[in-house]
């Protein structure tokens, strides 16, 4: 498997909790807002380890603001949600 997350250290913490578990995982960091590291991602898996090209891909991407209500937001953090949320799992 590999474990893809926004920063290294994320995803490696990833890897760490497999890995306990007795599985078998690589790290791998990519922004799922920038087309450009998520091109990447499928070459990454097939270069890094003997997994080959994926076949399955389980795309578990999003943020939040807690408790916040959408009224509430700023224009900024609005966007950036729907950057991540929305826009992110369409390029992967």
């Amino acid at each position: 498997m590999l474990a893809v997350d926004r920063t290294l250290d994320a995803a490696q913490a990833t890897v760490d909790l497999i890995e306990a578990a007795g599985g078998t995982a690589l790290a791998f960091a990519a922004d799922i807002t920038d087309e450009d590291q998520v091109a990447q991602i499928p070459e990454a898996c097939r270069d890094r380890s003997a997994f080959g090209l994926p076949t399955i891909l389980h795309n578990n991407v999003g943020i939040g603001t807690g408790d916040g209500r959408v009224m509430d937001l700023e224009r900024s953090i609005w966007e950036r949600i729907f950057e991540v949320n929305v826009s992110g799992p369409a390029c992967s």
